[in-house]
């Protein structure tokens, strides 16, 4: 059995090896080369060549396959998220008392009761911290 596991895997990777460049002028038709989702693409193709009872014919199809599925999850999980300006925090600090409550949007109103919350829940040193930290500074950390 072991034998069987190790020629499918020995199959898989000449046929990855030969088809790497390949593989990755496919993938791009999809969208922009995303390496991490490549590479795990081809560990989790790799585990299913493996697994017993699994007959993988067409390794090409069944990558490129595994590697849109993972791509349209990353994006769908990224697009849940939204990635305000720069000065956003900022336009809805403390300074921000110009702008009323119904031109702001949902997340303009969470930012606003997440700030509301900390003024009130910690001391003040605390909070002007997190200011700083968070909303002040005009520079990044990363």
């Amino acid at each position: 059995m072991a034998d069987k596991s190790t020629e499918k895997e020995r199959l898989f990777n000449e046929w990855f090896t030969k088809s790497y460049n390949k593989l990755r002028t496919s993938v791009r038709k999809y969208g922009a080369l995303d390496e991490d989702n490549f590479h795990d693409t081809y560990l989790f193709v790799r585990k299913q060549v493996m697994a017993p009872g699994k007959d993988i014919t067409d390794y090409e199809a069944y990558f490129i396959g595994c590697y849109r599925k993972a791509a349209l999850v990353k994006i769908k999980k990224e697009n849940r998220y939204t990635h305000p300006e720069d000065d956003f925090f900022l336009r809805c600090g403390e300074e921000a008392k110009f702008i009323s409550e119904d031109d702001l949007n949902g997340c303009e109103r969470l930012v606003k009761d997440i700030l509301r919350f900390i003024r009130q829940k910690f001391p003040y040193e605390e909070y002007r911290m997190f200011m700083l930290r968070f909303y002040e500074a005009q520079f990044s950390f990363k």
